[in-house]
């Protein structure tokens, strides 16, 4: 899907595949123990639906792939980090292999 596509069946498809992301990502990885500090803004199930999102969208810049969050989709999440936020809490996160095998 380009990014200047308009039509507003793309933008419904673009939204029902994300939320079908979210809850698969949410059901298969769950949610981490409980972290030091307060509870996130942005639960771990919305940053990898996030991550996931980027790649599927040929985002090569995670700055444009936040903008584009905000613009198009900001209904989808409560919350939407700053760029550096977003940075810190990705390289955070586990490998992707790692991941995979939690949800074995």
């Amino acid at each position: 899907m380009r990014h200047g596509s308009t039509s507003s069946e793309s933008w419904a498809d673009l939204d029902s595949l994300l939320m079908a992301l979210y809850v698969t990502i949410d059901d298969l990885l769950g949610r981490p123990g409980r972290l030091p500090g307060g509870k996130p803004k942005l639960s771990f199930s919305e940053l990898t639906c996030l991550a996931v999102a980027q790649v599927l969208l040929t985002c090569h810049s995670e700055q444009r792939c936040l903008r584009f969050a905000r613009v198009r989709l900001g209904h989808l999440f409560p919350y939407l980090p700053q760029q550096p936020g977003y940075n810190k809490r990705l390289r955070a996160l586990e490998s992707p292999s790692d991941l995979s095998e939690s949800a074995i």
